[in-house]
């Protein structure tokens, strides 16, 4: 690392700690008008959610820290605090863990010579998943917690700026985007079966909508996840899903992992 690079990383990283702090200031104050418009909180958390992507590994790399423990249970602070529907005070505890780290690295870059900096400690672009979903939920959460983990950013649309944009427009802008394509299809919709009391459970329209413009710009880089209960609609048929259950997740993830190291979007000992 040379003195620019330096120069330029530390600029980022205060940048950073700036949103990070009027992000913790939004959330703690219960009369914002900023919670009034949650355009504005949205907008500010998805900028710290692209620059954490860039900056994580570099804070991680500085302090060695990344994860707390809370009531016996060890939480993850980036993903915890840029959460947009975890527990409020968890968000905020972890927002709080979010800024120290981001401080404590700036002063150790700012004291470290030069000579001995890592000439690796350079800011990255994180992967891009793009994630089609239905009414979401809190099986959705786990979905975005756990990519983040990886080190991933998850596009979720309706979490994103519309910028005057159709909702078509937005979904095809930020299917550009993406690196690969998630398709967690829950059983949200009961179709009805002629002949039977009982229909049949499929994910909503704009899943199976979404998955028709995956095919076309994701070619052989898409994961689909279905629910235990649920069926893919006759025309919708996939050569390889996984199944899983919204309480446990396990055979999803690990579903994830594996086409991940396959497309060379995780180490191989991640």
């Amino acid at each position: 690392m040379d003195a620019q690079e330096k120069y330029n990383l530390l600029e980022e990283l205060k940048e950073f700690l700036k949103g990070l702090k009027k992000l913790k200031r939004h959330l703690e104050n219960k009369d914002d008008i900023s919670l009034l418009k949650p355009g504005i909180v949205s907008k500010l958390r998805e900028e710290l959610v692209y620059k954490v992507g860039r900056l994580k590994e570099t804070i991680i790399q500085l302090t060695g820290k990344q994860f707390y423990t809370q009531f016996g249970s060890t939480r993850e602070f980036w993903s915890e605090g840029l959460s947009s529907s975890g527990y409020r005070p968890v968000v905020l505890t972890s927002l709080g863990f979010c800024i120290d780290a981001t401080n404590e690295a700036i002063g150790k870059l700012e004291s470290t010579p030069l000579a001995k900096l890592e000439p690796k400690m350079t800011v990255t672009e994180p992967p891009k998943a793009f994630i089609s979903h239905g009414k979401g939920g809190g099986a959705l959460l786990k979905l975005e917690k756990f990519i983040r983990e990886l080190g991933i950013e998850p596009i979720i649309v309706k979490d994103r700026a519309s910028a005057d944009r159709t909702a078509d427009d937005k979904v095809n802008d930020y299917l550009k985007e993406a690196d690969f394509v998630i398709i967690f299809a829950t059983g949200d919709d009961e179709i009805k079966v002629k002949g039977k009391d009982k229909g049949v459970f499929q994910p909503r329209q704009n899943v199976i909508h979404e998955i028709g413009l995956a095919q076309r710009t994701h070619p052989g880089k898409i994961i689909y996840l279905l629910e235990e209960k649920a069926q893919f609609p006759s025309n919708i048929n996939p050569k390889v899903y996984e199944r899983f259950a919204r309480q446990s997740m396990d055979d999803a993830f690990t579903a994830i992992v594996r086409e991940l190291k396959n497309w060379g979007f995780l180490k191989v000992g991640k």
